[in-house]
């Protein structure tokens, strides 16, 4: 039997808790390998089932067939990039454990996107339980708190007065941990110099965290307990991306995150107030249902609700293109839930997407408002009457989630996570084309005396950063005079247009968009609503790609239908993902950069290219 022995001598207690998973996937690549770990805190690991022994940093540690050393490979992976850092914290210990394992004549893991689970023992869960139970009312959530870190440069400031405002709202118990210092403040319960493994039974007990850059951050993501952190030069993509329930409080600094090369006053981390995380957790802890950690029994939160439909109601409100990338989770639903109900609650568009969808029992549409921020808000009062509901509301619009994969693949790992359940995924799944009324087409021809091989386009889009400048749009009407532009928009426009655009802007209900649409012979747009309707319809799409990763908006549509056109040469940022206008460029005239970077030139040469 072989012997793999995981090192570490360097200190970082979230490194640790990181390097987990390169554990976990090598233990299921070889179940019948003896795995032995030795690093300082073998306490935080020592109860977990895919370590078979512990050692010491002293220990000699004999017959071991592989020595994977993680003691610093990350280290020299920052040294090397910072601030250009691009690799996760835990894809770099997977990539370190591959690299020995082939030096060895074995074949490497591979980092699956998923983060390291945490487990403790019976009995320290029970001690956890007996503190949480006679300290926190039962009308109270409990709150862990870390705010410093080992480098002083990653610590939050002003903790104190988060603290302090905290303590003002009674829906709240504070737990305050830290290895060394105690807070001059005596309605917080303090566990000061606690042993890890007693921390991480505490911290697997708690209705969410609060924590700078520390190991209260990965502790609670090993545990699933929902997470807020505080990053100043970090980045935050790069550390907390993998857990399901982890948010962050973006601060507002150009140069964020630079790695601590930029100042050596905390500017970024001194700016951020109080209020604005106590916003945050108040806008989290809404979202909140049950128990936090997935590898104990926690009771203090369970959500008493008056549920009588046995079923499943999944909550999306905004963006018809979000609506649409969604339907291949609602079909993994009803592939893992056949004999369950699967209802949606969304806006009476959203409800027109999903027109004909028989995945679905039923539709239920809702004028809930809700804002868009990097906060998951509570679903609307409709979807109180089921037992179970996934909350897609801003869950896959921000960062971290973007990057990770393609969007409907990330609708159903969000959908995953809420429901603790693996979903059964059909990846060859395509969705199904849009039922066509002939006589509204019929209508919509008519009214707006549509010819044949009419160009639509698209001027407008729900993300501004992705809006080319109408000035570039009536320069391709111009110079295509012999074409007939067919020109779509949510708002009206009050100019006086090239005669050959006819113009339907502002002027559509849902319906006759779809149905105008299909009526084209070429749809030009940016990443936008269109570009998922026109596919449906069997409509080819010119798509204007600017910030849009297109492969992450295409997956399970008619992708083939589909042809990008970039500004020439291509930029090295684009694509971006930035949905929030935070890069350079949006502050400069002709924004958003890319997108205005497409030519005309380029757009006819394209819709030739496609007519041919």
């Amino acid at each position: 039997m072989k012997r793999i022995l995981f090192y570490r001598e360097t200190s970082g207690i979230g490194d640790i808790c990181m390097m987990v998973r390169a554990i976990e996937l090598t233990r299921l690549k070889y179940s019948n390998t003896e795995i032995i770990v030795q690093t300082r805190y073998n306490e935080l690991l020592k109860y977990h089932p895919a370590i078979d022994y512990y050692a010491d940093l002293n220990t000699i540690v004999e017959n071991v067939n592989v020595r994977i050393d993680n003691s610093f490979y990350c280290a020299e992976y920052d040294a090397k990039y910072t601030p250009i850092l691009s690799v996760s914290r835990h894809q770099l210990f997977c990539e370190n454990t591959a690299k020995v394992l082939v030096e060895h004549g074995l074949e490497p893991i591979e980092y699956d996107g998923k983060p390291q689970s945490l487990y403790v023992s019976c009995d320290l869960n029970d001690w956890a339980q007996t503190i949480i139970g006679n300290t926190v009312p039962s009308n109270r959530i409990p709150i862990g708190i870390f705010g410093k870190s080992k480098e002083q440069w990653k610590t939050y400031p002003r903790i104190r007065d988060l603290i302090k405002l905290l303590l003002a709202d009674k829906r709240f118990t504070l737990f305050y941990f830290d290895d060394k210092e105690q807070l001059p403040i005596w309605n917080v319960s303090q566990f000061i110099g606690y042993s890890l493994d007693k921390v991480a039974a505490l911290v697997s007990q708690m209705g969410l965290v609060i924590s700078a850059d520390s190991a209260g951050l990965h502790i609670a993501g090993g545990f699933n307990v929902p997470v807020i952190g505080i990053f100043g030069p970090t980045n935050p993509l790069l550390l907390i991306a993998s857990y399901f329930r982890a948010s962050w409080i973006p601060v507002k600094c150009l140069h964020h995150p630079c790695g601590y090369n930029i100042c050596e006053q905390l500017f970024c981390l001194k700016q951020l107030k109080p209020k604005s995380v106590y916003k945050i957790l108040c806008k989290k802890i809404l979202t909140i249902k049950g128990k936090g950690s997935s590898n104990v029994v926690s009771k203090w939160a369970k959500k008493v609700v008056s549920s009588n439909i046995d079923g499943i109601v999944v909550v999306r409100m905004k963006g018809i293109g979000d609506i649409i990338m969604m339907i291949p989770m609602l079909n993994s639903l009803r592939r893992t839930f056949p004999n369950k109900k699967v209802s949606v609650i969304t806006s009476e568009s959203g409800a027109y997407m999903l027109k004909d969808i028989n995945i679905i029992d039923k539709v239920i549409i809702s004028d809930y408002e809700h804002t868009a921020e990097n906060v998951i808000p509570l679903p609307p009062s409709e979807a109180l009457q089921f037992n179970q509901v996934i909350n897609l509301i801003n869950a896959v619009d921000f960062e971290p989630i973007v990057y990770k994969r393609a969007r409907p693949d990330n609708f159903i790992k969000v959908a995953e996570s809420q429901l603790q359940h693996e979903l059964d995924i059909d990846n060859n799944y395509m969705i199904p084309d849009f039922i066509i009324d002939l006589k509204l087409k019929e209508v919509f021809l008519k009214k707006y005396h549509v010819p044949d091989n009419v160009i639509g386009c698209q001027i407008s889009s729900g993300g501004k950063t992705r809006v080319m400048d109408i000035e570039h749009w009536f320069t391709l009407a111009e110079n295509n005079s012999d074409w007939t532009f067919l020109w779509f928009g949510d708002k009206l426009i009050n100019i006086t247009l090239p005669k050959n655009v006819i113009d339907t802007c502002g002027k559509l209900t849902i319906a006759e968009f779809v149905h105008g649409i299909s009526c084209c012979q070429i749809f030009v747009c940016p990443d936008s609503s269109g570009m998922h309707i026109a596919p449906r319809v069997n409509v080819p799409v010119v798509l204007l790609a600017g910030s849009t990763l297109v492969e992450y908006h295409t997956k399970y549509n008619k992708h083939w239908l589909i042809q990008s056109v970039y500004a020439n040469p291509k930029l090295g940022c684009s694509p971006c993902f930035d949905w929030q206008s935070q890069n350079d460029c949006y502050k400069r005239n002709g924004f958003p950069w890319c997108i205005n970077r497409i030519t005309p030139g380029q757009i006819r040469d394209k819709i030739l290219e496609v007519l041919r």
